[in-house]
């Protein structure tokens, strides 16, 4: 998250014809009509201190105080009502840090990579759901990536830990379906850690169900083919992972600049072809993950096998143009 005085910046990207298309607006506290103060006051016993940018249009993003705590308030938009089993499932997971039909506690570190949710609900003041989070002041792996490249050892960290959080996720029944820089945040530098969040259009899964269908749709950019269609499964999230490695090894996005409908019609139509800059161990691993057919893409034990053999030994071997 970043602070920005009086206004905030909020990313249509569900809306604009153009991937990088912005609208400023100035959010509400209060729905129209209701007495309020805008952007200053109180929401319950928090005190409002700054809107924060964000990317999505689903909600206002305040950073919030009592004392000397600081943390995240959600403020859903009117109208939009966030799913309470997915804010459940995830409040028993980061704060109880019991698995799925278990009394035995997440070592600390795996817990870690959940934003924790403190509360939320529906607020009779505001007419809105809210949910109050862990506020991460290094703010997003977006603004990272934007300040300086993320270095080798920081990517396989960030590999190990997503692939250790999306198997927690899956193990219950939660896909996120919108896997990116701005919706991790770093934790620490030193080790370098992050944590999942915005479970805005996350869904739960049943035990009997291998995908779903859905009109939800991730930002164009890290969306999976078959999210197109409106059908996704845990197979979605690793197409966004494979996404979000290769923008990190490569430097850039294969899809900067274009349009949603070009975006859209590359993903049904061809395979991602690789720069030749990826070192080999790495086109194994993208390769496998960016398979347009689910039924045949890498998952969590297949991922989970290839960091065992490549790291460290072989993963950064340099190809014969990089020498």
């Amino acid at each position: 998250w970043r602070l920005i005085s009086d206004r905030w910046l909020v990313s249509l990207l569900g809306d604009s014809p153009h991937e990088g298309d912005t609208v400023v607006e100035t959010p509400m506290l209060y729905p129209a009509g209701k007495p309020g103060n805008g952007l200053h006051g109180n929401f319950r016993s928090w005190a409002i201190q700054s809107p924060l940018v964000t990317e999505g249009a689903a909600a206002d993003v305040f950073l919030i105080s009592k004392g000397h705590e600081q943390r995240i308030l959600k403020l859903y938009r009117l109208g939009v009502h966030p799913k309470e089993e997915v804010f459940a499932k995830l409040k028993q997971l980061c704060n109880d840090g019991l698995q799925q039909g278990s009394q035995v506690p997440l070592p600390g570190e795996e817990a870690g990579c959940f934003v924790r949710l403190f509360e939320g609900g529906f607020d009779t003041e505001t007419r809105r759901f809210f949910e109050i989070q862990e506020f991460f002041p290094r703010g997003t792996l977006k603004l990272r990536m934007a300040q300086k490249p993320l270095s080798e050892d920081e990517i396989v960290s960030l590999l190990e830990q997503i692939h250790r959080t999306l198997r927690i996720m899956h193990q219950n029944g939660i896909l996120h379906l919108d896997l990116k820089p701005a919706n991790l945040l770093i934790r620490s530098e030193d080790p370098f850690t992050v944590a999942i969040t915005d479970f805005g259009i996350a869904s739960l899964l049943g035990e009997e169900f291998s995908k779903k269908m859905t009109d939800v749709k991730g930002t164009s950019l890290y969306q999976s083919p078959e999210s197109l269609s409106g059908i996704v499964g845990f197979k979605s999230d690793w197409w966004s992972l494979g996404m979000l490695l290769l923008e990190l090894l490569s430097g850039k996005h294969p899809f900067d600049g274009m349009q949603r409908q070009n975006i859209h019609y590359r993903l049904t139509t061809s395979d991602l072809t690789l720069p030749d800059s990826i070192p080999p161990a790495w086109k194994e691993l993208l390769e496998n993950l960016l398979v347009r057919n689910p039924d045949r893409r890498w998952s969590h034990s297949e991922v989970g096998k290839w960091l065992g053999e490549k790291i460290p030994s072989r993963l950064f071997q340099k190809t014969p143009a990089q020498s």
